[in-house]
């Protein structure tokens, strides 16, 4: 791409709104209570049709930003816990 509005032309392109249909691997959600891109952490999940594991994250855990900066230790640890679960199913 070699401009902005080129980039701007192709992110529509990027959208998993026909596709999370088509996932097949066990996906993680996660939600931050106050992350405004994580709205639509719902309508993603109710989407998939593969094995799906939805974790929200809370302000009470300090974990309420976008990427639960602000906790990113409890963030690996469940991520990390999921991992583990769905790994050793395999």
């Amino acid at each position: 791409m070699g401009s902005i509005l080129e980039y701007l032309q192709a992110m529509p392109e990027y959208s998993l709104t026909d596709r999370a249909g088509q996932i097949q691997c066990p996906t993680l959600i996660t939600q931050a209570e106050n992350d405004p891109l994580a709205a639509f952490a719902d309508q993603l999940y109710d989407a998939l049709e593969c094995p799906k594991e939805l974790i929200q994250f809370t302000a009470a855990e300090g974990a309420d930003n976008h990427c639960e900066m602000h906790a990113r230790t409890l963030f690996h640890q469940r991520t990390f816990d999921w991992l583990d679960d769905v790994l050793s199913n395999e």
